[in-house]
């Protein structure tokens, strides 16, 4: 083999640009979990971010011994907090049979139980229900 070729490795792949756009993912990645962690606080606890970089060598001629490598990279960002909230089924009076929830909205408590205020801290009127404007 002449000295004009040396091993492959990744710096090497296309130049190196491969190199750079899996250290452009790794940082994309990082900065994905990190801003997760500010937005979402202790409901972000077990949440992941990943960054795949996949190889594939594909034998292009055998007489040649020629091989193309392909050098992709993806980037996953974790998903948004699962919600979980209550609402009851109940038959309203003009005969609907559906999910009902407070007029404030649905939350984890059941609906059954009164709110003082909103997620948001808005204030609720304990007689009807309804989130009251300031």
């Amino acid at each position: 083999m002449s000295r004009t070729y040396i091993p492959l490795e990744l710096g090497l792949i296309e130049e190196g640009e491969l190199l750079k756009a899996v250290n452009d993912d790794l940082k994309a990645a990082h900065q994905a979990i990190a801003a997760y962690m500010e937005e979402h606080g202790d409901r972000a606890e077990g949440a992941k971010a990943e960054m795949n970089l996949k190889i594939t060598f594909k034998v292009e001629n055998v007489d040649t011994g020629m091989v193309s490598i392909k050098g992709t990279t993806k980037v996953v960002s974790p998903t948004r907090p699962a919600s979980v909230s209550m609402a009851m089924s109940e038959e309203d009076d003009e005969g609907f049979m559906g999910l009902f929830v407070k007029k404030s909205g649905s939350e984890a408590a059941s609906p059954r139980q009164g709110s003082l205020c909103t997620q948001a801290g808005e204030a609720v009127d304990s007689e009807t229900g309804e989130v009251l404007k300031p």
